[in-house]
């Protein structure tokens, strides 16, 4: 699942290039969903096992993640991506690139998912394939990236500006 702008900077193009070639090689690809809205919707349109659910309210996309299998992010410029603590926290397994500020904190290569070189498709086409051919440990990988979001859920952060809001 891929869930952010439809954007130049999320990288949408490579992303679906990237899709393409996995899934012209993969013998059981698995399909990429996508959540959001942008300038580039309609590079979505009539792609071979990609699904358009345009923007999902934040309450309804825990069923969304919860019917995937990982989570990928190809941005070229992304400071923080909260996508990524979303989805490490759903527990997804996340690939993202390095110019994705969160992978610095919630990504672990081949831990909890795989950080690769920005703007390198076939590193993104080869991460695909990684996870695919690893299905069977995604499960733990996920269970690891819950446990590296928990400190950037919602109650930790209450108790931060709580913190912050007293001194």
């Amino acid at each position: 699942v891929f869930i952010g702008q439809y954007a130049a900077k999320k990288n949408l193009p490579m992303l679906l290039e990237a899709y393409a070639e996995y899934r012209r090689a993969a013998s059981s690809p698995w399909g990429l969903t996508c959540m959001g809205m942008g300038p580039l919707k309609d590079m979505l349109k009539g792609r071979e096992g990609v699904r358009d659910l345009g923007f999902v309210q934040p309450r309804e996309q825990a069923g969304v993640l919860a019917g995937v299998g990982a989570f990928v992010l190809p941005s070229s410029y992304d400071p923080w991506g909260v996508a990524i603590a979303e989805a490490a926290g759903a527990g997804l397994p996340v690939v993202c690139t390095e110019a994705c500020g969160a992978a610095l904190e919630l990504v672990r290569g081949y831990y909890n998912g795989i950080t690769i070189a920005t703007d390198n498709r076939g590193a993104l086409v080869r991460a695909m394939h990684e996870i695919g051919s690893r299905a069977g440990e995604m499960p733990e990988w996920g269970r690891r990236g819950r446990e590296l979001a928990a400190p950037y859920g919602a109650k930790f952060w209450a108790a931060r500006w709580k913190a912050a809001m007293e001194i």
